[in-house]
This record gives C-alpha cells, structure tokens and sequence, in this order.
C-alpha cells in the first residue's frame, strides 16, 4: 500500500527518468491519491488514479520504480478514465523536473467521490472531510456542487444517499 511520502518519492523518480530522456510528463491526479497526498485524509491509498499521456512512458517507468518500493505493477494506473473527464478542473499540485503532477479541485473530488459513493470504500469518509473542506453545510449545498459535474438522475440519486449518510438526514 503506498504512503503518501512515497508516493511523492516515486513520481520525483519518474520525473527524473523522464527528463533524462528528454521528455516532459504530465499526470492529474484523482481519488484515494488526491486524498492522501494533497488534502491529508490519510497516510496511504491502494492505488494511484491518474491520467497521463498514453504514449508518454510514465506507465513503464511506474513499474520499474514500483518495483523498488515493492509495489504491485498497477500502483500507478488509469482505471479512473472510465469515471472522470480529461478536462476535469484541475490545479497544479507539485512540480519535479521532467513531471508536473496536477489534482482535480477539491469540488470535482467531492463530487466524483459522491457519484461513487462504495460503502465498502473510503467514499464516504472522504466526502465527509471535503465537505468540511469545501465549506458545505447541507446536503442541498452539496447537490448544488456536484450537479455542476453531473447532473444524471442516477448520478444524483446515488449522491443523495451518500449525503444522506454524512447528513444523517
């Protein structure tokens, strides 16, 4: 299970290698990863959801430096596509030579988490903690947000028990 200070040690080391072959990358953080390294939820995540360039080789070089952490081969992985947009609003986290690491905003967070809303999962801890964050009082403030991301009936009916849940409604 990677930590969150090696996890910023692993990506630095993917910079590294991508600079040394003259490369420039780019990955946007997302989920568990977003939670542990740029809003401290806690001190490690299963996995790293990201989205990358697909013809940049961040995927080869995760391997390799996973390896060195005793990591599983997707511990940097793009399993997050299915449920977030490239364009997602995003902010600049950290900057190494050779990879810019970005996040999405705390509000697209919130709402991805809310959509996903896995009992079984951290979901709900972590849309406890960025509704703190965020400010967010009320389950109708909430909803006021994450329509702005999505707007479904199953999207929104899936939040509102989420919401539910936190709100004790």
């Amino acid at each position: 299970m990677p930590k969150s200070d090696h996890i910023l040690e692993a990506l630095r080391e993917i910079g590294a290698r991508l600079k040394a072959e003259g490369l420039e990358g780019r990955i946007l953080l997302a989920g568990g990863a977003s939670m542990c390294l740029v809003h401290s939820a806690r001190e490690s995540t299963e996995d790293v959801d990201a989205l990358y360039e697909p013809q940049n080789p961040i995927t080869l070089h995760s391997f390799e430096v996973g390896e060195k952490y005793g990591w599983e081969p997707g511990w940097l992985n793009q399993g997050i596509k299915a449920f977030m947009d490239e364009d997602a609003p995003s902010e600049l986290f950290v900057s190494f030579p050779g990879l810019q690491v970005f996040t999405v905003v705390p509000e697209y967070l919130l709402a991805m988490k809310l959509k996903a809303g896995r009992p079984e999962s951290s979901d709900f801890d972590d849309a406890a903690l960025l509704l703190v964050k965020l400010g967010l009082k009320s389950a109708e403030e909430a909803i006021s947000v994450f329509a702005k991301y999505f707007n479904d009936d199953a999207s929104i009916n899936r939040a509102l028990l989420v919401l539910e849940s936190i709100f004790e409604i």
